[in-house]
């Protein structure tokens, strides 16, 4: 193993060196070299062909790679692959890849991948020991905006070599934003809702965040974010729930701890003494609204401003 990582590094060493000498920017010119990956942690590796075995831990770039791959080249989808309450893959779907991913080396290692595609939340040290392992891996990023989000779908259709199809994903996204945007036309800025989005543990949608960025081109106001909401900051106090009055509140749906039900959450919360005068309980506009539409990590972001903006403004739709 000691002398193979050797002659990798000697390998990268001198394609460096020749790279430089002959002004090669892009090794795909080079096909027996195969093609440079910058994943989005800035790590460089070089894949010698475009992946056929491609394992996926989250349920963000599953979504992505079954809109620039064929299904046989996936081998592992992540666990969460056949739970609709968190994932837009349908059942259908998921069904064509028959395995699943955990942060495990020895489930990982068991699937054979010539490429593993984790996130920047993936634990640190499974990404290094599957790299020890001479594993290609490639580490996407959490997007807090549309930007962000474009540029995780371009570089995962880089490293699977896919990038046409990539182009036409994120195309196809922005296409549905901006019919959502049209849509929303007639509303002046005196118009828009005001919404809050409720977590197990408090308020959500920090200022910056993606969630934010989902109500702001929905065309709503966040009232979490008007409180003080932020990076850094921890939660709304009832208080400021109260205070921020939301025309709209979204509860969870779904948990990954069997410990959250999301009937008795909401149960508790429309029986909660103190927020009886908020305007969404008044006029009854409290929603279980789907948390893959405000937990979603892939071109669908599009799926959910749309499907967030029609719950606001129905007549307009």
């Amino acid at each position: 193993m000691l002398l193979k990582k050797t002659m990798v590094l000697l390998f990268l060493c001198i394609w460096g060196i020749m790279s430089s000498a002959c002004g090669v920017t892009d090794p795909k010119k080079i096909t027996n070299m195969g093609y440079k990956v910058v994943d989005d942690t800035g790590v460089v590796f070089y894949m010698p062909k475009p992946p056929q075995r491609i394992v996926s831990l989250t349920y963000g770039t599953d979504e992505i790679l079954f809109g620039l791959v064929s299904p046989q080249k996936i081998v592992a989808l992540s666990r969460w692959a056949d739970d609709t309450k968190i994932t837009f893959l349908q059942p259908k779907e998921a069904s064509l890849v028959q395995g699943r991913s955990l942060e495990s080396m020895e489930n990982i290692l068991g699937f054979n991948p010539d490429l593993v595609i984790v996130s920047t939340a993936t634990n640190p040290d499974l990404v290094k020991n599957l790299r020890l392992m001479d594993l290609k891996v490639y580490v996407a990023c959490s997007p807090q905006n549309l930007e962000e989000m474009s540029a995780k779908i371009q570089g995962i259709s880089k490293v699977v070599a896919e990038e046409t199809k990539g182009q036409m994903l994120i195309a196809q996204m922005q296409q549905r934003i901006d019919k959502v945007a049209t849509k929303l036309q007639p509303l002046s800025q005196s118009d828009r809702k005001t919404v809050m989005a409720m977590s197990y543990i408090g308020a959500i949608g920090r200022s910056g965040s993606l969630l934010d960025v989902i109500f702001q081109k929905a065309k709503l106001r966040n009232s979490a974010a008007e409180q003080g909401l932020s990076k850094g900051s921890s939660s709304l106090s009832k208080e400021k729930i109260i205070a921020a009055n939301p025309e709209i509140i979204l509860l969870p749906t779904w948990s990954s701890e069997a410990v959250n039900n999301p009937e008795n959450y909401k149960s508790e919360f429309l029986k909660d003494p103190a927020l009886q005068n908020i305007q969404a309980l008044r006029n009854r506009q409290v929603y279980m609204f789907s948390d893959k539409y405000r937990y979603v990590a892939s071109q669908h972001i599009a799926e959910s401003i749309e499907k967030l903006a029609q719950l606001a403004y129905p007549e307009l739709f």
